[in-house]
């Protein structure tokens, strides 16, 4: 009897410890999403240095090259970074402050990663 209270005590020990062993990892994850995602979708500009482009000129350009759809645009302290522009309230454009280039896209697995380690924190990736 002492045997098998004590292993069936080890074994609801041992998943109970995975399970919050598991919890804590995405949560640590999850704590740190909007600072890894910012910097794993900020592109890097190309002439860091030169004559910036004036906010009036990245607004015309930034309107340009949404179709007239933007509707902010965004200056980060460093200003060597670049300019998001944003479109509508899910998508956001990068704009290099120096040429007024439109900057690639980066960073699209990162959503997809922070995606599944919410969907595991959550529901243990179970569906239904």
């Amino acid at each position: 009897m002492r045997k098998l209270i004590f292993w069936s005590h080890l074994t609801v020990g041992l998943m109970v410890a995975l399970v919050v062993l598991m919890l804590s990892l995405t949560g640590l994850l999850l704590t740190y999403e909007a600072q890894i995602t910012r910097w794993a979708q900020t592109p890097a500009v190309s002439e860091v240095g030169a004559k910036r482009l004036s906010a009036d000129e990245l607004a015309g350009i930034a309107a340009i090259e949404t179709g007239g759809r933007a509707t902010a645009l965004r200056f980060a302290k460093d200003p060597d970074a670049p300019v998001a522009v944003q479109v509508g309230r899910n998508s956001t454009l990068f704009l290099d402050p120096f040429t007024g280039d439109l900057l690639p896209e980066q960073g699209a697995g990162v959503a997809a990663f922070f995606s599944t380690v919410e969907h595991v924190h959550r529901w243990f990736a179970l569906s239904g």
